[in-house]
C-alpha cells in the first residue's frame, strides 16, 4: 500500500493512499481552531491536488472539539470538502464519549448535498465502505 505523507503536526497527520485514491487525516488531542483550519487547509489542497473523492477521519485520538470547531465544520468546513472534490467521507471515532457527542452533534447539524459522512468503530470497516461503490 503506497502512503504518502502530506503534512504533519502535532495536532493532524495527513496522508495520501495512492492504491485506495484516499486520503486520511488522523487528529490529535485538544483541537484548537487555528490548529484545524491549517489541517483543512493541508487536507483540501491534498484533495484538489490529487483529485480524490474518499477521506478518512481518524478521530480515534481526538478529545473534546470546542464550540467554534463544532461551528466552523458545521457552516463552512464540510461545505469546503464538498465543493472540493469529496463524496465520502468515514470518521472512525474516537472512544473519548465527549468527543463522540461532538462528532454525531456537526453530522446531525450539518446540510449537504452529495457529501455522505458515515461513522465506523474500526478502520476496516471504514475503508470497506469507502471502496464500495
Amino acid at each position: 500500500m503506497e502512503t504518502q505523507t502530506i503534512f504533519n503536526s502535532p495536532y493532524v497527520e495527513i496522508e495520501l493512499n495512492t492504491d485506495l485514491g484516499i486520503i486520511r487525516a488522523n487528529w490529535k488531542g485538544f483541537l484548537k481552531i487555528h490548529d484545524l483550519l491549517e489541517g483543512m487547509e493541508h487536507l483540501l489542497e491534498g484533495v484538489n491536488n490529487h483529485g480524490v473523492q474518499r477521506h478518512i477521519s481518524d478521530q480515534t485520538e481526538l478529545r473534546v472539539l470546542s464550540k467554534e470547531i463544532k461551528d466552523y465544520l458545521v457552516n463552512d468546513g464540510l461545505d469546503r470538502m464538498e465543493a472540493a472534490g469529496l463524496k465520502k467521507v468515514g470518521v472512525i471515532q474516537s472512544s473519548d464519549f465527549f468527543a463522540q457527542s461532538a462528532v454525531d452533534r456537526v453530522n446531525k447539524d450539518v446540510v449537504l448535498k452529495e457529501l455522505d459522512i458515515q461513522a465506523f468503530l474500526s478502520e476496516k470497516d471504514c475503508v470497506e465502505w469507502l471502496t464500495s461503490s
